[in-house]
């Protein structure tokens, strides 16, 4: 539960025109560079202000004083909810430490749950998968988890990043005349294709050094996302966690109950509600989907 207000709102704090108030899967690679620099943007303003009260550490209670400031509360519940598990599963991911996987989906639960989130299919993934994960047989267990994610050049990636490539490529490739017979004759191709292609780059490209990721340099853009903050919200921990219900990062609350319910709909709220009944929920969908397990 991303509330798509705020992040626009930042985005217009940054000028960044690249942002979309509904994003389509071309639109992914964007939004995802700018809630990087928001996350981090806004954990070093925690940092910042928690310098001048109580440490970020102590987290309960750093959580419990920033809910008397609403506006607080959103930055902070933000990295706490979101921003941090989303950079989490990513590195999880890539690394296929599919046992921590299975902690983000059981920690994702109450994000499906709720009526602004509602995800029917994810929160049934949510419980299935963890399910395989401790349910199989040990043989099969550790099949499983070995095979979380795929190997790809030098990371892992999910199981749907072959099928995106594939797909990418067809569309390159098979350009006129595209028929089911063309795109048949193409993938029981592929592999020749690939192997070709390879070898005829391999002398070409021998003298090069291999191509290396170069940073983008984000600081401006997280600059002017803590000024605006601490404008705002403020520079100590006392000015942070001043009792307000106030809007003071003048976000648009239409769908988070807007100006007269800010704090009941607010998305830490939902999710906090989202977890009453979780563990029948878990049965239901354990009796619907895995009719073979029984409860002692």
């Amino acid at each position: 539960m991303v509330p798509t207000s705020a992040r626009l709102r930042l985005a217009v704090v940054t000028s960044n025109r690249q942002l979309r108030a509904d994003p389509t899967i071309v639109d992914f690679n964007k939004h995802q560079h700018f809630l990087r620099i928001v996350t981090q943007a806004l954990a070093e303003y925690v940092v910042e202000i928690s310098r001048t009260g109580t440490d970020y550490r102590a987290c309960q209670q750093f959580l419990a004083d920033s809910e008397r400031n609403l506006s607080f509360a959103y930055v902070v519940y933000f990295l706490y909810m979101f921003g941090f598990k989303f950079l989490d599963y990513r590195r999880a991911v890539r690394r296929n430490e599919s046992r921590h996987l299975d902690m983000l989906w059981r920690e994702n639960l109450p994000s499906t749950r709720t009526a602004k989130g509602n995800k029917v299919n994810y929160r049934q993934m949510s419980v299935i998968l963890v399910y395989w994960g401790v349910a199989l047989v040990p043989a099969l267990q550790t099949f499983y988890h070995a095979t979380r994610t795929i190997r790809w050049i030098h990371s892992h990636v999910g199981w749907d990043m072959p099928i995106e490539k594939l797909n990418m490529w067809i569309k390159e490739s098979v350009v006129s005349n595209i028929t089911e017979w063309q795109i048949c004759k193409f993938i029981s191709r592929l592999n020749f294709i690939q192997h070709v292609m390879r070898s005829l780059l391999a002398p070409v490209r021998r003298r090069r050094q291999r191509d290396t990721a170069t940073p983008i340099d984000i600081a401006i853009e997280k600059e002017k996302i803590k000024t605006f903050l601490r404008a705002n919200i403020g520079t100590t921990y006392a000015m942070a966690t001043q009792p307000s219900d106030d809007n003071l990062l003048n976000v648009d609350m239409a769908d988070w109950g807007g100006l007269r319910r800010p704090r009941a709909c607010a998305p830490f709220a939902q999710i906090r509600n989202a977890q009453a009944g979780y563990r029948e929920y878990v049965r239901r969908q354990l009796t619907k989907l895995c009719p073979w397990q029984h409860w002692h």
